[in-house]
C-alpha cells in the first residue's frame, strides 16, 4: 500500500487525453469523472517498483494491469 502523497503518471494512446481529480485511500483509487458522472474505482497495490490495479467500477474493463518503473 502507498500513502496519499504518491504521484504517478500513466500515459497511453486511446485517442483521448485529459485530466481528472482523484483520491487514494486504503488501496482504493477513485478517479472523478470528467463529465460529472459517477467516479471510476480501482483496487491497487504496490510491490517494489510495480503497481498492480483492477478496475472495480460497474461495467469497467476486466483484468489486472501492471505498471513497472
Amino acid at each position: 500500500m502507498v500513502g496519499a502523497e504518491c504521484v504517478c503518471q500513466l500515459t497511453f494512446d486511446i485517442g483521448q487525453s485529459g485530466s481528472q481529480s482523484y483520491t487514494y485511500s486504503s488501496g482504493v483509487l477513485t478517479v472523478q469523472s470528467a463529465d460529472g458522472g459517477a467516479p471510476d474505482t480501482y483496487d491497487s497495490c504496490i510491490t517494489g517498483s510495480t503497481l498492480r490495479y483492477r478496475e472495480t467500477t460497474d461495467g469497467g474493463i476486466p483484468g489486472v494491469f501492471s505498471l513497472t518503473k
